[in-house]
């Protein structure tokens, strides 16, 4: 159960940073502040090690 939580924890994070992508040389709107691009950029990275950890851990092999 907790690998699958794994995978869509890396999911989101793959997610996440699709959704910052900037278009056309303009950042997200939501993303022009500092401290909430430098969250959201934790945010993600976060996720991410959470997910592979989760992975690595519960591997079934």
């Amino acid at each position: 159960m907790t690998i699958w939580v794994g995978f869509i924890l890396i999911a989101v994070t793959v997610a996440m940073l699709a959704l910052a992508r900037p278009k056309d040389g303009n950042p997200a709107a939501f993303l022009k502040l500092w401290i909430v691009g430098q969250i959201y950029i934790l945010t993600a990275l976060a996720s991410a090690v959470m997910g592979i950890t989760l992975v690595i851990a519960n591997r079934p092999f």
